[in-house]
């Protein structure tokens, strides 16, 4: 998922002499030519667009890398400035393939420890590509290695932070992995539960399915089918989403109302987390989709949009993304005929009206330039660049006093912006400031999540061949199923439990019970209150009940040491260890997923295993010491 996509695009030549800022001109600078002479050239001279800008880095990069090779470090030093001057001339928010291997480099110095190597590197990294990741990690490594102050070190870490929060992409990842990792605890949850009713409720079915089998049948018989009832599901491929639903509904005879609350909870779950797959997991369905060509392009040379529906009319986010690209590109006539496009087509942006007026100024249709600029002021009249752009125009014409006022509004907005603007241009007398972030219009677009192979692969696990809407109508259909079952059992009375020593009754077998019994025959004969059964008869059998109790107990409690919760499921209490496992299990899983996914371990620990392992088994002790001890409570109250 974190590729990168380069793809191919169109050689645009422009027959017109416009811009002063020519990246071409980076290709065929002597390799003995200083900063400031390229600067200057830059400012001074014109040039055609006769090759594609994106080209003439990748060239530099090379010449750049082969200077590296033959041991030319000089040459590679200032082959590396030029890159970093075609970055900032030409408007690319991100050159991220560039600043990637560049941080490479500088991990091979840190481990040499040539710190100030690596000190520089990293800088020039950051230059090309401000909002990678990795840079601001090895920084940090960096920091610590050298003994920096704390300060510096938060205030790194807190740029890591703010840096991945602010990516879209990384957002929607991050999200999705944490939907993915509670879908598993859900569904590992659902499934506990359901194995829970089925053992609490197996032998009523044996013994109900034994009453109905002719008298030469055996207990035997009975067992093996009722195996072959519940194993029925999987044999038939519905997939486990399927099977837990069948599960439920024939043991819907046998459900007291807390379990049927409980069932049906389960069922209504299912249904709404499978219709919520392909929304959840719509991170991994973004490829093709407008967003992910529009956040592709904040990254290295921006994507070939036009390679998706190039037969259908373009969008204004498509026409939009591709002027953005042909201007940082340095192909101003085709820029400016998309961004014209996307205007058409509905696009009312601030960015893009400084884009048009930039165009305009480079084709020295100051006037123009000027309308477009008083356009983009209406539309964020906050936007500093807008009024330091619409001043060089201004003065452009000598109307000197309009162009002051203007470039004063700039400096009143943001001082510190304003200087940086200007100390920025300075060389580039002919060139307007532009700006190299994505526009707010484009940034908004939704995300794709439709049709996810994803979700489709997760979903033919769980539910074979049938879809995924079927599934949430057949969910509503087995909660009414339950509800009618519940009426259904007081006619049939099926075979239940006793409450006091938990053998299995059936109202057909223990006819001398009254009709809502819930004792056994034995227990109602030594509890009932015209019970002629001596003292010492009673005392015996509640200490046979109260071994039973206890053998339950030390079952309990087994099953909550090898996983928290599931104890109290064998007990009937359902919601209490539900929730108990739901939220070990997720609070385990996002633990090691999330602590894994870091790009680098914390520089105060050598090995990713010890932060991961270390949560997982803090996790794991809580868990385990809290319902054991609550097991323990448990059984002795009960004794």
């Amino acid at each position: 998922m974190g590729i990168i996509m380069f793809l191919s695009r169109k050689v645009i030549s422009l027959s017109t002499p416009l811009v002063q800022v020519s990246l071409v001109l980076l290709v065929f600078c002597s390799t003995q030519t200083s900063r400031a002479e390229t600067e200057s050239t830059l400012a001074e001279n014109e040039y055609s667009f006769e090759a594609s800008p994106p080209a003439a880095l990748e060239r530099l990069w090379r010449e750049r890398q082969h200077a590296m090779e033959v041991g030319a470090f000089a040459l590679a030093k200032e082959k590396l400035g030029l890159l970093v001057l075609a970055k900032e001339v030409s408007g690319w928010p991100g050159l991220s393939f560039f600043a990637q291997s560049l941080v490479h480099e500088a991990e091979e110095y840190f481990t040499a420890q040539r710190f100030s190597d690596c000190q520089e590197v990293l800088a020039a990294a950051q230059s090309l590509a401000p909002n990678l990741g990795p840079i601001y990690w090895l920084k940090l490594k960096l920091g610590w290695a050298t003994n920096d102050s704390y300060t510096n070190l938060l205030a790194t870490l807190g740029q890591i932070v703010q840096l991945h929060w602010r990516d879209a992409l990384y957002r929607k990842v991050l999200l999705n992995l944490l939907f993915l990792v509670f879908s598993l605890a859900l569904f590992l949850t659902i499934v506990a539960l359901t194995l829970a009713l089925i053992y609490r409720h197996a032998l009523l079915v044996t013994h109900d399915i034994a009453y109905l089998l002719p008298q030469r049948g055996s207990k035997v018989a009975a067992t093996a089918l009722v195996f072959a009832l519940f194993i029925l599901p999987l044999v038939m491929h519905l997939g486990l989403a399927w099977t837990i639903m069948v599960w439920l509904v024939e043991l819907g005879i046998y459900f007291a109302w807390p379990q049927r609350f409980v069932a049906m909870g389960i069922l209504a779950l299912l249904g709404l987390w499978v219709l919520s797959l392909d929304f959840g997991l719509s991170a991994y369905r973004y490829a093709g989709s407008e967003a992910e060509n529009v956040y592709f392009l904040a990254n290295d040379l921006g994507p070939n949009i036009s390679r998706h529906n190039s037969t259908l009319t373009d969008t204004p986010a498509q026409s939009y993304a591709k002027g953005l690209r042909a201007y940082w590109s340095g192909a101003y006539s085709e820029a400016g005929r998309r961004l014209e496009q996307a205007e058409l087509l509905g696009s009312k942006d601030a960015t893009l009206y400084i884009l048009l007026g930039n165009i305009r100024f480079y084709e020295e249709e100051f006037l123009d330039a000027i309308d477009f600029y008083n356009t983009a002021a209406v539309l964020d009249p906050d936007n500093v660049l807008v009024y330091f752009n619409r001043a060089r125009a201004l003065h452009k014409l000598a109307r000197f006093e309009e162009g002051l006022a203007s470039h004063l509004q700039a400096v009143d907005l943001n001082p510190t912006m304003s200087k940086r603007l200007r100390d920025h241009t300075q060389h580039y007398s002919r060139v307007p400031a532009t700006t190299t972030m994505i526009p707010a219009e484009l940034l908004d677009l939704p995300w794709q999540y439709r049709g996810n192979a994803f979700a489709g692969l997760i979903w033919t696990w769980l539910g074979g061949d049938k879809t995924k809407r079927s599934y949430f109508f057949a969910t509503g259909i087995a909660i009414l199923t339950l509800l009618l079952l519940a009426f259904l059992r007081t006619l049939i009375r099926p075979a239940h439990q006793c409450k006091r020593c938990g053998v299995v009754i059936s109202p057909r077998t223990e006819v001398s019970l009254p009709r809502k019994a819930r004792r056994c025959g034995r227990c109602y004969k030594v509890f009932s209150a015209i019970s002629k059964v001596s003292s010492q008869q009673r005392i015996d059998y509640e200490k046979a009940i109260l071994g039973l109790e206890h053998k339950r107990q030390r079952k309990m409690r087994f099953m909550s040491i090898l996983l928290p919760g599931t104890g109290h499921m064998l007990r009937d209490s359902y919601l209490k260890g539900g929730l108990a496992l739901l939220f070990f299990l997720f609070t385990l899983l996002s633990a090691v997923s999330l602590l894994a996914g870091f790009p680098k371990p914390l520089p105060l620990w050598q090995a990713k295993w010890i932060i991961e392992g270390a949560a997982a088994l803090l996790i794991s002790v809580i868990f385990y010491v809290t319902f054991l001890l609550q097991s323990r409570k448990r059984g002795r109250r009960g004794a």
